[in-house]
């Protein structure tokens, strides 16, 4: 898809920045949702999950992530498929994206990595439309690739009411800055 139509609908996104400040707004939006959020707070002062909690939290994080695939599939299904894309066929992953479902902390968030070329205004939106009811104050952090093989790159968070990306992330991607 042509530069100029990927990014025609940012208007429909809630929150979106572009800002050589990420890390920080970043930090802001998870402590606004989580104050105790683990990767803010010292080590010593991090409190394990229960059993219980554990559970929940693992649940919670599988079906964000079942979602995000359930999206993308939906999302890049009448996408064709260049060759250099094209590989074995795997239920957890499209031509386009990688997803990983360990987590660590709790940090409320989702990682999904999305070849750069093909991130778009419309697919950030439909990410961002998960984020309601037990996910509501949760982050899915879009990591653009450059390379098929899944480099990580650049980071573009979003969250229910913000988008974030670097000043850097966009001018890579030619998004448009504000």
């Amino acid at each position: 898809m042509p530069i100029d139509q990927r990014w025609t609908s940012l208007h429909t996104l809630k929150g979106w920045t572009v800002s050589k400040e990420y890390e920080l707004i970043i930090e802001k939006a998870h402590l606004k949702q989580h104050p105790q959020h683990w990767s803010y707070i010292p080590a010593s002062k991090v409190r394990s999950l229960t059993e219980t909690e554990a559970e929940i939290y693992d649940h919670l994080n599988e079906k964000l992530h079942d979602e995000l695939r359930r999206v993308s599939k939906e999302h890049f299904a009448s996408t064709p498929v260049p060759p250099e894309l094209q590989k074995d066929s795997e239920p957890y992953l499209t031509p386009f994206t990688y997803q990983n479902y360990d987590w660590y902390g709790p940090s409320y968030e989702c990682y999904i990595v999305v070849i750069a070329e093909y991130i778009s205004a419309d697919l950030l939106r439909k990410f961002q439309m998960l984020l309601e009811g037990d996910h509501q104050d949760w982050c899915i952090q879009v990591i653009s690739s450059e390379t098929p093989d899944f480099d990580n790159g650049h980071e573009i968070a979003i969250f229910s009411d913000l988008i974030v990306v670097p000043s850097a992330a966009a001018e890579s991607m030619d998004i448009p800055q504000n």
